[in-house]
């Protein structure tokens, strides 16, 4: 049974697409294909045949020829390779499927959104992505498969696509490879405990966009009991200039660490930081990636009140305890990180 996976944006930048595929090589799935575009550092390979078309990243034409040959070829690739099922990611992966949909209608499509993007953006988007989510609700009808990291986003999607059957919808969350339980507790068993509690952030991380200016100012005020290290490739100049300004010798910048090396990182600290604000419904109605997988490396993770899916996911346990900052709750809980259907449904359909 031939597959394809066709996900717009590189797949270095998407932890979950990434751990999809390693998940079908675990499951020795066969006939699969994964196009994609390139990123400026492609260092993550699979058993698979990746295709890597074009770069949007670099300019503003080269996105617009990215754009153009991306699709054309994609859907030439499509129509030679002639999968039986076709998985892809977000509405920028939409139109080649769109059309290979149209020319063989037999054919199987399973879509996943990494994020919600509401009524409003939509109508403050590009004419480009106005155009790609018109084919989109057309694949929408007739998909097997449509999936959201959380009953949240899946509940707005479907206030947005009341067509959408409930058939077609599963909840597929940004689960970390299951192994980095077992890498985590081999390191945290033989870590020595400090009575200085090491706190760490993990992601992009901006001034205004995050809760960095208030974690920094509270670690300043508990004089060493608490160090921070930031682990990051996308981070704002200004955070760079704050941080400097400051000078808090409790907070140390790092560059971000290979993905699939984090579980050895990650067990060696007390707490994980989330600092996002939470700005857009996509922001507030998100379990972040760092999540599960600070709750996976055995840390406890503190999060702010208006990260509302995520409030939810820890239940408020522990919120707005006296020792933390006002906007942080203290989460801690084990977790089963299930296998999802998807890999079933690929494999079997």
């Amino acid at each position: 049974m031939k597959i394809a996976l066709v996900h717009f944006q590189p797949l270095e930048h998407y932890p979950p697409v990434m751990n999809c595929i390693r998940d079908m090589e675990k499951k020795k799935l066969e006939g699969v294909s994964i196009i994609s575009t390139n990123s400026k550092n492609n260092w993550f390979s699979a058993t698979f045949p990746i295709f890597r078309l074009g770069n949007y990243t670099t300019s503003r034409w080269s996105r617009y020829w990215t754009y153009l040959y991306f699709n054309l070829t994609c859907l030439f690739y499509l129509c030679f390779y002639r999968p039986k099922k076709v998985l892809y990611y977000e509405t920028y992966s939409a139109w080649p499927v769109y059309w290979y949909k149209k020319l063989f209608p037999s054919i199987h499509v399973f879509i996943h959104f990494h994020e919600y993007v509401s009524d409003k953006e939509k109508k403050e988007s590009s004419a480009y992505y106005k155009y790609l989510l018109v084919k989109e609700t057309a694949l929408l009808k007739k998909a097997i498969w449509i999936s959201h990291t959380n009953e949240d986003r899946m509940r707005f999607f479907q206030q947005d696509f009341p067509f959408v059957r409930k058939d077609q919808c599963y909840i597929l969350p940004n689960y970390p490879p299951a192994d980095w339980a077992i890498r985590a507790q081999q390191i945290r068993a033989n870590r020595q405990v400090s009575a200085v509690k090491r706190m760490v952030y993990v992601g992009a991380i901006g001034l205004n966009s995050t809760y960095i200016r208030e974690i920094a100012a509270w670690l300043k005020e508990q004089k060493g009991a608490f160090t921070l290290d930031i682990y990051s490739s996308n981070m704002e100049k200004a955070v760079l200039d704050f941080l400097h300004n400051l000078n808090v010798s409790y907070i140390s910048i790092n560059r971000a660490i290979p993905y699939y090396e984090l579980p050895e990182l990650l067990a060696t600290y007390d707490i994980g930081l989330v600092l996002y604000k939470g700005i857009i419904p996509n922001h507030i109605f998100s379990i972040p990636n760092k999540v599960y997988e600070y709750i996976i490396c055995g840390i406890t993770t503190w999060y702010p009140d208006n990260l509302y899916s995520t409030c939810s996911f820890f239940g408020f346990n522990n919120k707005n305890d006296k020792n933390l900052p006002c906007f942080l709750n203290e989460g801690k809980l084990e977790y089963k990180f299930s296998e999802s259907n998807l890999l079933k449904q690929l494999h079997d359909l």
